[in-house]
């Protein structure tokens, strides 16, 4: 790890040794420029907000349908918003194990107790 950036070359920010061809340096900076390109994170908040409008939209439906107001457009907003924050919360964590380095395989991990686990 780095200080701060200041402290890092560019071949070391890309992941590959200074001494990399022309070929290797472009395949490293697509590669990382895919990882942290903004466009990744634009459906999240998208498909938030259409599981909510879903469940709302059938939540209306049944009230109309079997004259029940409020209750099902509440509980529809309710199951609507657990629902997106669940696939919201579910897709942080991949791309939270996508961008962390992979383990090494001489790294041990070690529990609560500061005993090595299983690798």
């Amino acid at each position: 790890t780095y200080d701060s950036l200041a402290d890092a070359s560019h071949y070391a920010l890309l992941g590959i040794e200074e001494t990399a061809t022309a070929e290797q340096v472009n395949e490293a900076y697509f590669k990382q420029a895919k990882r942290w390109h903004t466009d990744r994170f634009a459906g999240m908040g998208l498909e938030f907000g259409s599981g909510i409008a879903g469940f709302v939209l059938l939540g209306w439906w049944i009230d109309r349908s079997f004259n029940t107001e409020p209750v099902a457009l509440v509980t529809g907003a309710v199951l609507g918003s657990v629902g997106g924050l669940y696939v919201l919360i579910r897709r942080a964590f991949e791309m939270q194990k996508e961008a962390s380095p992979p383990r090494r395989s001489g790294d041990e991990r070690k529990d609560d107790s500061g005993e090595p686990g299983p690798n």
